[in-house]
């Protein structure tokens, strides 16, 4: 005999936690608007992926299955998006190699408008949108938006580059590795990697990607948070470019690539 409860008895305890869930999603929606209030009466900006890869480490430190993780993950994505909204929501413009990625990933309402790498930052830039997400270069190359974020930052604009993604995939999902690159403010999530660009790497960096446009620049990254006014970075006359939280294991062979321990 089976000790299984009786179906109705299961759909009884699911619609009871189901009435739970609604009840704390509604709270939590509450404290997002406040949250909200708060940025817009500083000029803050929605997106802050420090924040959100801490509480999504936070989350999966409590559960051991890869599956399990995902299948949070998610869900939690989707709360995020509901989120985004509520302060005001996001404008996205992806490429159409790593579509898939922005949609997984922020969860928008309708499809982010499409657009080739160099000019979905040009939008950016042009303040037509607060996010682009763009193909991660390769070590060879592979990076026709780098040019101009370089020039960009140059000339100090405060657009970076702020997540990779994905944060999480299970290693036999297919997935593009993009970035995503945008206005907003850098913070250190405890676990980051720093990209910066130049001629020479500064200490402790490591290449990623070289070869960037007629100057022959390499794409350089440190394996921590990296503040903008490191010595490191004036020594080798490098551009601060951003940071992102590093993706959490298992993401796939190529996640890390950016992300190499000293």
């Amino acid at each position: 005999m089976s000790d299984t409860p009786p179906l109705q008895d299961l759909r009884r305890a699911i619609d009871a936690v189901d009435d739970g869930l609604l009840d704390l999603v509604v709270r939590r929606s509450a404290l997002v608007a406040q949250v909200g209030r708060g940025k817009a009466a500083g000029d803050a900006p929605v997106y802050r992926p420090a924040r959100e890869a801490q509480i999504m480490r936070r989350l999966f430190a409590r559960l051991a299955d890869s599956g399990e993780k995902d299948r949070v993950l998610r869900i939690w994505r989707a709360i995020m998006a509901a989120s985004y909204e509520r302060q005001g929501g996001l404008r996205i413009v992806a490429d159409p190699a790593v579509e898939w990625e922005a949609v997984a990933h922020f969860c928008p309402r309708s499809r982010p408008a499409l657009a080739g790498a160099a000019e979905a930052l040009e939008r950016v830039l042009a303040g037509g949108a607060d996010l682009a997400v763009v193909p991660a270069p390769t070590p060879f190359g592979g990076a026709a938006w780098l040019p101009a974020l370089v020039e960009a930052r140059r000339q100090g604009a405060p657009v970076f580059v702020l997540s990779r993604l994905p944060f999480f995939a299970l290693p036999d999902a297919p997935f593009a590795e993009a970035l995503a690159i945008g206005r907003g403010i850098v913070d250190p999530s405890g676990d980051d990697v720093t990209l910066s660009a130049g001629v020479a790497a500064p200490a402790g960096a490591v290449m990623a990607c070289f070869e960037i446009g007629a100057k022959t620049l390499s794409l350089f990254a440190h394996a921590e948070y990296v503040r903008p006014d490191d010595p490191r970075l004036g020594a080798a006359g490098a551009v601060w470019l951003g940071a992102y939280p590093r993706p959490l294991e298992p993401s796939g062979p190529r996640a890390v690539e950016f992300a190499l321990r000293p």
